[in-house]
């Protein structure tokens, strides 16, 4: 039931942050001076964030630990990802996209980044 939920979070949630994505991907190839992209760095996550990414980030971080520690939950969960063509690859893809925004400058970010190093490593 747990993952259910989640997962109907995540399916409101993935094509919007999925739109900003394609949106902010068409200007970096649009934008083609260095500095000029450094300084729209801050917008586009900002976008990126207002779109949902951190309530997707976290919905993800739920259903990768769900399916870490419940075969149960690990199958229903490929069953309804499989549904909307997704897979535990997106679930992944999103963690890693967290753990490259992590900078590492205190022991809460460490921790951070290796409870999601590894569920990156059990989410495959």
């Amino acid at each position: 039931a747990d993952s259910v939920r989640a997962l109907q979070i995540r399916q409101t949630l993935s094509p919007k942050v999925v739109a900003v994505d394609k949106q902010i991907a068409q200007e970096r190839k649009a934008t083609k001076n260095k500095d000029a992209r450094e300084d729209m760095e801050v917008e586009w996550l900002s976008r990126r964030l207002e779109s949902g990414l951190y309530a997707l980030q976290t919905v993800d971080v739920i259903l990768a630990w769900l399916a870490a520690e419940d075969r149960g939950a690990k199958k229903r969960t490929i069953e309804l990802l499989a549904q909307r063509d997704e897979s535990l690859k997106d679930i992944r893809k999103t963690l890693i996209d967290q753990l490259e925004g992590i900078e590492v400058s205190d022991e809460e970010a460490k921790e951070l980044t290796e409870m999601l190093e590894a569920l990156i490593g059990m989410v495959k």
